[in-house]
């Protein structure tokens, strides 16, 4: 509660009749005063609640793995026209839904494995020193996560029934789905859900948050080996460490969000992605 609200205009002009834009701006009255009052409050708020469950197994028998669920709703008033969701400074709640933030379902997963095999280990400790080289020191750690999409807002460039400089929500077409049947990058979104509000001095009833973006999948996993020798640099062992580091290891095209705007011919169409592609690196640490 009590948050900061993005500085606005408090003598924008109010939508309504009257082609005397002027005269519907509040301080208008009090002298003929037409130019801009920036305002800035703490008169904002947000929610989040979730439901988090975690799973873990320490590291044992050169294993670990750690596994979280996050399952939450973010509400905001979509401050600062976040979102693509325009905002009706004169009334805050208008604006309120689902935060452009929020992704409903976040699974996460670390983990971390060693091949218990070599001098030391579980498996191969009177294994002959050629074998323990070949199967020893292999390590395998890992981040995946999969997440649902982000709250997506849909915006309307025209605002002629306002007859204000507000931005416009859509209103929404009962009955028809916001999602194309296809669902790609070519058209995520369905423009035959949104229509142009045609009540005069109102905005749309499309409000934000009503629809998903594109979920999101990633692995970043890395495969290393570990030599241990003798040399002249030091008494004890000297280690080599090879590690080849992949992310998003399986090249998975994660889209980024739509065009939002019900005016531009590429509404539901996606541009870009929000993660890179497969990235690769290799790296190689002598200790002693």
């Amino acid at each position: 509660n009590h948050l900061d609200y993005s500085i606005y205009n408090a003598n924008d002009v109010v939508p309504g009749p009257g082609d005397d834009w002027d005269l519907r701006r509040p301080y208008f009255h009090y002298g003929n005063y037409y130019n801009q009052v920036y305002v800035n409050c703490t008169c904002d708020d947000s929610s989040f609640n979730s439901l988090q469950i975690i799973a873990a197994k320490r590291f044992t028998n050169g294993y670990s793995v750690n596994s979280n669920l996050t399952w939450a709703k973010a509400l905001d008033n979509q401050i600062g026209n976040r979102g693509n969701a325009p905002t009706e400074f004169f009334d805050i709640r208008a604006a309120h839904g689902v935060s452009y933030l929020n992704r409903a379902v976040i699974w996460n997963t670390t983990h971390s494995f060693k091949v218990p095999f070599g001098r030391g280990e579980r498996f191969g400790t009177n294994a002959n020193p050629v074998v323990q080289t070949l199967l020893g020191g292999w390590t395998f750690d890992g981040f995946t996560t999969i997440q649902s999409g982000i709250a997506l807002s849909p915006s309307d460039a025209y605002n002629g029934e306002l007859h204000a400089y507000f931005g416009q929500r859509p209103n929404r077409v009962p009955g028809v789905s916001f999602y194309s049947k296809t669902k790609n990058r070519n058209g995520w979104l369905n423009a035959a859900a949104l229509s142009h509000p045609t009540t005069l001095y109102q905005f749309g009833d499309a409000h934000p948050g009503i629809m998903r973006g594109p979920g999101l999948y990633n692995a970043d996993w890395s495969f290393g080996k570990s030599f241990a020798f003798k040399t002249i640099l030091a008494d004890n062992p000297t280690t080599l460490d090879f590690r080849w580091e992949n992310f998003n290891a399986f090249n998975h095209a994660n889209l980024g969000s739509p065009t939002m705007n019900m005016e531009d011919p590429n509404y539901g169409k996606i541009y870009g992605t929000s993660e890179d592609m497969r990235r690769m690196q290799f790296n190689v640490h002598v200790r002693w």
